[in-house]
C-alpha cells in the first residue's frame, strides 16, 4: 500500500494541508477575536502537533491533543456565550 510513490506522495500533501489548515485557522480565530483568543492560539498549537501522528513522541501527541481538546472546549464555550444583537 505505501510502496507506491504517488499514493505517499498524495498521503503527505493530505497530512500537510491538514496541519497548514489548523495553523490557519487558529491564527485567524486569534486575529479575529470574535471568539476565545486563547482557544485559537491553542488550537493553533495544539490541533498539528495531535495531527503529526506518528511523527512525534507519545507524550507529546497527549499533550496536543489535550490542548487541542481544550481549544474546542474554550471556543465551544464562546460560541454558547455569544449572544445574538437586538433585531428590528
Amino acid at each position: 500500500m505505501f510502496s507506491n510513490v504517488r499514493f505517499m506522495s498524495a498521503y503527505l500533501a493530505m497530512g500537510l494541508m491538514f496541519v497548514f489548515g489548523w495553523i490557519v485557522f487558529g491564527v485567524a480565530t486569534y486575529r479575529a477575536g470574535v471568539l476565545s483568543r486563547s482557544g485559537g492560539a491553542l488550537l493553533a498549537v495544539g490541533m498539528p502537533v495531535f495531527g503529526a501522528g506518528s511523527m512525534v513522541p507519545v507524550v507529546v501527541r497527549g499533550l496536543g491533543s489535550v490542548a487541542a481538546a481544550v481549544a474546542l472546549a474554550l471556543l465551544a464555550r464562546a460560541l454558547l456565550q455569544w449572544s445574538r444583537p437586538a433585531g428590528p
